[in-house]
């Protein structure tokens, strides 16, 4: 029984991977918004974020201190460490798209959401808003 139970759950968890990498592929605000958290986890500065923000974004962190520079970068990857998703939706109008993403805070078990807006720029989507629910 156990083995078919562990059998199960393996094939039920990469369906579940399977469906996801089938979703981003529709999508492709879905897979800007992954390499984004990718960069988040890997940035050293505020600035290797650029190649997936809007120009706008860019302006607003440009005006920034290098000490708020520094906060903000520290906030994403905390809010990025301590989050794990659980469920993504995409909805797309023209060059505007809006992600909603299902998480759950990892160091409290409550559940929250990420509305994520990009836009497209130059053919290409980019972050443009985060609005975390917790």
């Amino acid at each position: 029984m156990k083995i078919i139970a562990i059998n199960v759950l393996i094939i039920s968890i990469l369906l579940n991977f399977s469906a996801l990498i089938a979703y981003s592929e529709i999508h492709p605000a879905i897979n800007t918004y992954d390499k984004y958290l990718e960069a988040i986890n890997n940035a050293e500065k505020l600035d290797d974020l650029n190649p997936y923000i809007s120009k706008r974004k860019i302006e607003t962190y440009g005006a920034m201190t290098e000490d708020k520079k520094k906060s903000t970068l520290s906030f994403k990857k905390s809010i990025a460490k301590f989050t794990q998703r659980k469920g993504i939706k995409a909805d797309t109008v023209g060059g505007n798209a809006t992600l909603t993403v299902d998480i759950i805070d990892t160091s409290s078990n409550n559940p929250g959401a990420v509305i994520v807006n990009l836009v497209k720029e130059g053919g290409e989507w980019k972050v443009d808003k985060e609005k975390y629910k917790f």
